[in-house]
């Protein structure tokens, strides 16, 4: 499949006079961009190699990356090696040597810088490639074309086919008629128009001629690339263009769905990681926790044993002779601890009778003196010739008094049988937190008090 980049189909003209060549040689003059309006780039992707002239710095370089295998002359061409004015139409195959054309160019509202360029001739062109046949020639140099056929003799060199661009630029007005005697005087001959361009045939090749008979056609095999100027290839190119947006959006779109699937797969990780680790921690003291019951269980089961030890000897004791035989002193022993703590609560509560009994008497007698006034009075003076005696009964009198501002009538006689049921519901209930021996300390003591109170008694008396 042969793929057109021309502007106006000189590659498909070409390639059907052409297509027998294998490896062949070209030369374009004026040949601008890499690939926008190509004539030679088809002819490059199937095996041909050339020579290209371009005075714009900027196709001239293109060129050179695009093609580092084929050989680019950054120059004008002309009738002679000089330096020329250049009019550079920027971005556009519009730029051109001739001045006329360039004002023209600028009425019409293109931007025109103009520059210096190195020139040289046809013949030095030719001389590039002197050892090899030239099977084409392309001359498109905006309205230079009489200058630059000019500069053809003294080559010897004859291109099979010559296209030369013969209107002025962005009309229809052809100039051939100033410059084709130049081309037919190096014994050629024309064989077809395109509407931009004319065909010259090489009278060394008539066998050629029967290729321009006929405009492009589909017989030709051959489709668009889509990157020409040309207006038939505007759809296309629109298309072109609305498919790499999207597809540009799609890539971008795609990109950020990319990081964002790298920013969750981060995340993730991070989380993985974080969850092995937290699982080897939890294994760790799982494992700490499985040694440590082991231990547990160790150790249990060795108090276990002890313990079981223990309890068979015991069992033993138990079913021994000895402890049957020895059942009854038990028994009696724990008769005798009963008796024994009976006997010390029944003595405290005898012992403590005394006591309770001067105490009953003296809290009725005093009640008595209070409620006679003269024998108050004489009581008093005769406890004063007694004062130790007076200070006790002071000291009981204010206890007595304490006790009745507690709640306890201060004359209130009551039954021996009563006091002896008070005092021994008190004695039995501190029978447990008082030891025997404090207990009848107690009671002696309080059983010397109230002797020695009733010894003073009758001592007054007496």
């Amino acid at each position: 499949m042969f793929t057109s980049y021309a502007q106006n189909f000189e590659d498909v003209m070409l390639w059907r006079a052409l297509k027998h060549v294998e490896n062949g040689v070209y030369i374009d003059v004026g040949a601008q961009h890499p690939v926008i309006d190509s004539v030679s780039l088809a002819f490059y992707e199937h095996g041909w190699r050339g020579v290209h002239v371009e005075p714009n710095s900027h196709y001239a370089q293109l060129l050179r990356e695009s093609r580092p295998d084929e050989t680019v002359l950054q120059a004008a061409v002309s009738g002679k090696g000089a330096v020329l004015k250049f009019f550079e139409i920027t971005d556009t195959g519009l730029s051109t040597c001739d001045g006329e054309i360039a004002e023209r160019h600028r009425a019409s509202g293109f931007t025109v810088s103009e520059t210096s360029v190195p020139s040289v001739t046809l013949a030095n062109v030719f001389e590039s490639c002197a050892d090899c046949e030239v099977h084409w020639l392309k001359i498109d140099v905006e309205g230079l074309e009489e200058q630059v056929l000019q500069g053809w003799k003294p080559s010897q060199a004859r291109p099979w086919i010559v296209v030369v661009e013969s209107i002025l630029p962005l009309t229809q007005i052809e100039t051939h008629e100033e410059w084709e005697k130049l081309i037919l005087d190096l014994n050629y001959q024309f064989v077809y128009f395109d509407g931009l361009n004319r065909y010259y045939l090489s009278q060394i090749h008539p066998e050629l001629k029967d290729a321009f008979r006929a405009c492009p056609n589909v017989f030709d095999d051959f489709v668009l690339s889509g990157t020409s100027s040309a207006p038939f290839c505007v759809l296309l190119n629109n298309r072109l263009a609305t498919s790499e947006q999207e597809l540009g959006a799609q890539i971008t779109q795609g990109q950020i769905e990319l990081a964002e699937a790298r920013a969750r797969l981060h995340v993730q990780s991070e989380d993985l990681t974080g969850s092995q680790t937290r699982a080897q921690w939890l294994e760790n003291e799982w494992n700490a926790a499985k040694a440590k019951i082991d231990e547990l269980n160790h150790h249990s089961h060795h108090w276990w044993t002890i313990a079981d030890g223990l309890n068979r000897e015991l069992q033993a004791v138990y079913a021994s002779r000895s402890w049957r035989l020895t059942g009854p002193l038990r028994d009696m022993n724990v008769l005798v601890k009963q008796g024994k703590h009976k006997f010390n609560t029944g003595a405290a509560m005898i012992s403590s009778i005394p006591g309770r009994i001067a105490q009953f008497l003296l809290r009725h007698a005093l009640a008595y003196v209070n409620h006679h006034p003269k024998i108050k009075v004489s009581a008093r003076k005769l406890l004063a010739h007694f004062p130790l005696l007076k200070a006790r009964l002071k000291a009981f009198a204010q206890g007595n008094a304490r006790m009745s501002m507690q709640g306890v009538s201060s004359y209130h006689p009551i039954s021996m049988t009563q006091l002896d049921a008070k005092v021994a519901t008190q004695a039995e209930s501190q029978v447990d937190s008082v030891s025997p021996c404090s207990v009848r300390a107690d009671v002696q003591q309080k059983f010397h008090r109230a002797v020695n109170a009733w010894r003073l008694g009758r001592r007054v008396d007496g």
